[in-house]
């Protein structure tokens, strides 16, 4: 008697359009006819007046299993995205996971190609190898299927090109002949930058960041000296979609300026129009401050902070709770300008409350340098002599099945303010918890 050994292959998964009419706008898989693997298969001829104006386009699509092998953890990467350098297609997988694409695992429908699905709360990725890529963090069985949503993003004044499309790779964990277990979800690249404007340094940053493969791009506030930063969310180019903000004090003097900050990055991160908001990605759970808004206890900023904190703990999901704040919890001071000072509420309110709740890393601006701080525990009877753990630093361990480093021991803080924005502030006499502090000259 012989034994038949099945192995997983690239055509045991198929694609077919979402939606009854086949317009992958979402909605119920249509099994009538396979996705066509040819130009304008998925999206329309782009028109000259959504070339000249610039547009957004979304699709739905489902993948199906049709092995005897269960997919494990397929992850989709696109090693070189379109060929326009100003047009660009992402990916991400459906947030209601694996089903039949039927009665279970349905994506949402978007009433047109220009909404985002689920108001924009996906998480959208280019990455352009595995390791960069989106895991839909499940396995898919026999017979069952996921569903994948495309954004193609056309920038304003898109040249016209004979052919612009691209291939999208899918790869999963199976090894031949061997079922293994779900892989751990990719990392997440997240680049943090503070104090910023419509300069040649930011430009200059920008530059440099562009360099390396972003998931996303994160501001701690006081975007620009402007009253209007539209110019300096047109500089950020191809990361404009992949863009949250803490809101800053400067963000916030006149209406307009947060109105059209809000109504820039609302697309990205929908919760900005509240000004405090949170974002998962995979394992990693964030929360937006807004220090132009009421933070202390009792406001509805704490309430929601407090709430999501827990959510956060208690989620078996998450490993890391990052927190996002303009204002600087501990600082060595500036030595050129006298004006900037700690604001001790932030302290007084959450830096027990971030303790005690699993916070790894508090990243803020305000500062126009870099300083780490050491991971400081809070002292309530001096709160600006905070408890040291050194512990192994710079490599800090965090024990095994735990979020942070605990109860007592303490956050890692971090002033990330060399965004471009001038004057560079000097550095007075340093704090003893300030363990690396870097400030070029002016």
């Amino acid at each position: 008697m012989g034994t038949i050994k099945t192995t997983f292959k690239s055509e045991d998964l198929v694609f077919y359009p979402s939606g009854a009419s086949a317009n992958s706008l979402g909605g119920v898989v249509n099994t009538t006819s396979q996705l066509p693997e040819t130009f304008h298969g998925l999206f329309n001829i782009v028109s000259s007046t959504e070339r000249t104006l610039g547009k957004v386009k979304y699709r739905c699509i489902y993948m199906k299993n049709t092995s005897l092998l269960t997919c494990l953890n397929p992850k989709i990467f696109i090693p070189q995205n379109t060929p326009s350098s100003v047009t660009e297609l992402y990916y991400a997988w459906d947030t209601h996971g694996v089903g039949d694409g039927a009665t279970s695992g349905v994506a949402d429908t978007i009433p047109d190609e220009s909404t985002a699905p689920y108001s924009g709360a996906l998480n959208f990725l280019n990455g352009n190898e595995v390791s960069k890529g989106a895991a839909l963090g499940a396995d898919i069985p026999p017979g069952k299927m996921a569903a994948l949503w495309l954004r193609l993003i056309i920038n304003i004044n898109t040249e016209k090109a004979p052919l612009d499309g691209t291939e999208i790779f899918i790869q999963v964990s199976n090894e031949k002949d061997i079922e293994g277990t779900v892989e751990t979800p990719v990392d997440t690249d997240v680049a943090v930058v503070g104090e910023t404007d419509a300069n040649e340094w930011f430009q200059k940053l920008l530059e440099r960041l562009r360099l390396g493969t972003l998931h996303w791009l994160v501001f701690t506030g006081n975007v620009s000296s402007s009253t209007d930063p539209r110019s300096w969310f047109n500089m950020l180019g191809v990361f404009r979609d992949r863009t949250a903000l803490s809101f800053g004090s400067l963000d916030g003097i006149i209406p307009q300026t947060k109105n059209t900050l809000t109504t820039l990055l609302g697309n990205n991160v929908p919760g900005i129009t509240t000004g405090y908001y949170f974002k998962k990605r995979y394992n990693l759970y964030e929360i937006f401050m807004d220090v132009t808004k009421p933070f202390e206890n009792p406001s509805a900023q704490y309430d929601f902070i407090k709430a999501n904190l827990a959510s956060a703990k208690n989620d078996p999901k998450i490993d890391f709770i990052v927190v996002y704040c303009n204002k600087a919890f501990y600082a060595t001071l500036a030595a050129n300008d006298a004006s900037q000072q700690i604001d001790g509420r932030l302290r007084t309110t959450y830096h027990k409350l971030f303790e005690d709740n699993g916070v790894h890393v508090v990243i803020s601006g305000q500062f126009r340098n870099y300083q780490r701080q050491k991971v400081l525990s809070w002292n309530a009877a001096a709160p600006d002599t905070p408890g040291e753990y050194t512990t192994n630093q710079p490599n800090f361990v965090i024990a095994t099945g735990q979020k942070a480093f605990g109860p007592g021991i303490g956050c890692l803080f971090i002033n990330c303010g060399l965004g471009g924005k001038r004057p560079i502030h000097t550095l007075a006499t340093a704090k003893s918890y300030t363990a690396f502090s870097y400030a070029p000259t002016n």
